[in-house]
């Protein structure tokens, strides 16, 4: 596991949140919840303008043996996803953090 960024909030639900100074967030997956994965097939994430609301599913993860609902443990409207996820979802196993 990579080394975890000490500037980070945590959910119950191992989703990671770093708080902007402009008051927007950015919302991750922990190491944790990607442990024992050797591959990611697929990721669905919220559109871009989605309002989100605390603790309802926000998108998914998926591998060969898994599926995950990310549950979201902020409110707030969705203003950007990670476009290389979605095109690479293998990446977010190597590079959690960022």
């Amino acid at each position: 596991m990579k080394k975890k960024p000490i500037d980070l909030y945590y959910s119950e639900n191992h989703l990671w949140i770093h708080l902007e100074d402009n008051k927007e967030a950015v919302l991750g997956v922990t190491d944790h919840l990607l442990a024992n994965w050797h591959e990611i097939i697929h990721i669905d994430l919220p559109k871009k303008g989605k309002n989100i609301t605390a603790d309802t599913p926000l998108g998914e993860i998926e591998s060969s043996d898994n599926l995950i609902t990310l549950i979201t443990p902020v409110n707030g409207k969705v203003l950007i996803t990670n476009a290389a996820c979605l095109k690479n979802p293998h990446t977010i196993l190597t590079s959690p953090y960022e």
